[in-house]
């Protein structure tokens, strides 16, 4: 799918919404949560980490084995234009795209 005026780079927003780290990096981020039937078009991107373990806001996510797979960032609107976000460990993009289609079963992704 193309991108539009509602495809968000990940990477970017993350760097600009950095998180609070005053007592220390927060471990994960739960993400912000849509309604599970919506008809998302999410953008789906590798995370940029820093020192193999940290994202672009702040976050800690631990090793980043890749035995465990790469950490990813998925954003998208509601269709009420709600920004809905949230992370995923995986070793490839199909698999992200597998898992979070267990939640929003109607996602549809930028390329």
């Amino acid at each position: 799918m193309k991108k539009d005026e509602n495809w968000i780079d990940v990477n970017k927003w993350l760097k600009e919404h950095p998180v609070a780290c005053e007592r220390g990096s927060p471990l994960g981020d739960k993400g912000d949560k849509g309604p599970p039937l919506d008809n998302y078009r999410f953008s789906l991107q590798k995370l940029i980490m820093v020192d193999l373990c940290y994202d672009l806001a702040g976050t800690y996510w631990g090793s980043n084995d890749r035995q465990w797979g790469s950490m990813y960032g998925f954003m998208g609107y509601t269709e009420d234009g709600i920004l809905v976000r949230g992370f995923e460990r995986a070793h490839s993009r199909a698999d992200v795209k597998e898992d979070i289609r267990m939640n929003y079963p109607k996602a549809r992704f930028y390329s």
